[in-house]
């Protein structure tokens, strides 16, 4: 199938499928960075088996003039993860939904489906002023920042390296509580500001790091649940709340700026 294209001002969206599954990309012109970069991560444990990384089966895709949404299966589960782009301020949306069609509950004990970000390998090993910082119900937009915001990127590259063998393949996650709701990204001149709309379910943003080559992937927002077994009934689904992805121009109080904005808006 030939690739798919949605843009809206300074930001483009494209969805390509591939063998291995869903190619997304999503472009800001403005700071000149393509924030999202890589495959629809899928990684699944269904009750009684260990960590995979899988494949969605049966993919599909269907565009409109402001949506694309993706569809596939896991086990007896469909899966729909729709993308869209939206302005004031320019953003991506996107939304995932598990349904189970079957006559039979379905049980996972791990799962995660998310869109991926593959950061030059330049940017962990030399940029070292790239941050991420972590938004949180106690962060205040209004009170000032240290100096150094978040922690640095290639600290997070050094997470992967005190792993065992066994855990090797795993996703390993930037926060390990898993309280945040969204992150700021940025080297002072640009950023991505990630939020979850966590309105109805109170979700957390998970952030995840993957081993790759030539350097590590980061699983950004989509779905997933670590540490809780997931029930989906027979004839019901899961929607997880949606995943936003704002960027722009400017450091730290320009981001923060955003942030409050979003707040303000709800």
């Amino acid at each position: 199938m030939q690739p798919a294209q949605l843009t809206l001002g300074n930001v483009k969206l494209s969805v390509q499928l591939l063998p291995f599954g869903p190619h997304i990309e999503f472009t800001d012109y403005e700071t000149d960075i393509t924030w999202l970069s890589g495959p629809v991560t899928v990684m699944a444990s269904p009750a009684g088996s260990g960590w995979s990384i899988i494949a969605l089966r049966d993919v599909s895709w269907r565009a409109t003039d402001d949506r694309i949404a993706i569809s596939g299966r896991i086990e007896t589960a469909e899966v729909v993860i729709e993308f869209r782009l939206a302005d004031g301020p320019a953003r991506l949306v996107e939304k995932t939904a598990i349904s189970n069609h079957s006559e039979e509950p379905l049980s996972f004990e791990l799962l995660r489906i998310g869109a991926t970000w593959s950061p030059p390998k330049s940017w962990w090993q030399y940029w070292g002023y790239w941050r991420l910082l972590k938004l949180t119900t106690d962060f205040n937009p209004s009170a000032d920042l240290p100096r150094q915001p978040g922690q640095k990127l290639s600290s997070i590259a050094e997470m992967l390296e005190k792993r065992t063998d066994a855990e090797r393949g795993l996703p390993v996650a930037v926060d390990e509580e898993r309280d945040s709701l969204g992150w700021i990204l940025s080297d002072e001149k640009r950023f991505l500001l990630m939020l979850k709309d966590w309105r109805d379910t109170g979700e957390s943003f998970l952030l995840d790091v993957l081993d790759s080559k030539p350097s590590p992937i980061l699983v950004m927002g989509g779905v997933g649940r670590i540490g809780e077994t997931i029930e989906i009934g027979a004839g019901s689904s899961l929607t997880a709340s949606p995943t936003l992805l704002i960027p722009g121009n400017g450091g730290w109080q320009e981001a923060v700026k955003a942030y409050a904005a979003f707040l303000e808006a709800r």
